[in-house]
């Protein structure tokens, strides 16, 4: 072992077969030419029950897949075996580009992604497995704002759940984001308010 570097064999959060749900590979059309993949978590194994209340998982800004994987870590997979083994159906999808799914990533903007989140969450709702009444919507980061947007369009949603989605408006946001950035870069205070400044 190197100094400094910790040796993982595996994740122990991550699920292991077998599993006490079913999963489907999905595919949600959005709009011509935008069709978003994912997988639908049922909880109860191989039995049809119905009336299970259910989310969509909706990830952070940045292109990424369902499991929303980065170094090593999958947090929506690790959140939905959670959720799928509590009674709670689950639908995460890959971001525009990512996956199976089409569209273009680059071009979309938050309220494209709402419009995405928003055909999932009436997909989902229209499974017959699920509670229309207790489907909802949990978005993370930029997907908290994404869920946000959708809940104001829609007053049918169940619940929403923002999980460190954003508190001001999006001029704060960035400004706070580059200003964090910048200053772990080592560059000095004086430097990093003049840059912001800018």
């Amino acid at each position: 072992m190197k100094r400094g570097v910790v040796e993982r064999k595996g994740r122990p959060q991550d699920p292991v077969a077998p599993l006490p749900y079913r999963e489907e590979m999905v595919m949600v059309s959005v709009k011509q030419g935008v069709t978003l993949a994912g997988t639908l978590a049922i909880p109860g194994g191989d039995k049809q029950a119905a009336g299970w209340p259910a989310v969509v998982l909706v990830s952070g800004s940045g292109p990424q897949n369902r499991d929303k994987q980065r170094m090593g870590q999958r947090p929506q997979l690790v959140l939905a075996d959670r959720l799928a083994r509590a009674g709670i159906a689950v639908l995460r999808y890959d971001e525009r580009g990512m996956g199976l799914g089409t569209a273009d990533f680059g071009t979309a903007t938050t309220g494209d992604f709402s419009v995405g989140a928003e055909a999932a969450w009436k997909w989902l709702g229209n499974r017959p497995q699920v509670r229309k009444d207790a489907a909802g919507i949990a978005g993370h980061a930029e997907g908290g704002l994404v869920a946000a947007m959708v809940a104001g369009r829609e007053s049918g949603a169940g619940f929403v759940v923002l999980q460190a989605g954003p508190g001001v408006n999006g001029r704060e946001v960035m400004l706070a984001g580059f200003e964090g950035i910048i200053g772990v870069s080592g560059v000095s205070p004086r430097e990093v308010e003049r840059q912001v400044k800018v």
